[in-house]
């Protein structure tokens, strides 16, 4: 039925719903609209570091700039990793 939580249908079914327990414990927690998208920014800019990392070693401009870069890149990945366990 339409409009109905998970729990609301388990206790009218008169069972538990496996996904109703996670779902409540989501409810609580809320992301804003701000936290929703801070991982899709950070990896549009751990691409960008990394392209432009590697840019600039190919190009041999700033090797060491590069490598930070890359480095970068790479630590925001693992920041998003984190955030969405």
């Amino acid at each position: 039925m339409p409009g109905r939580s998970l729990d609301d249908q388990a206790r009218a079914d008169g069972r538990s719903h496996p996904f109703a327990r996670c779902v409540r414990e989501a409810k609580g927690a809320g992301m804003n609209a701000i936290a929703s998208a801070a991982p899709a920014v950070a990896m549009l800019a751990a691409f960008a570091c990394l392209l432009g990392g590697g840019w600039l070693i190919r190009t041999r401009r700033d090797a060491k700039r590069g490598w930070l870069m890359i480095v970068m890149a790479f630590v925001l990945v693992g920041n998003v990793l984190i955030w969405t366990l």
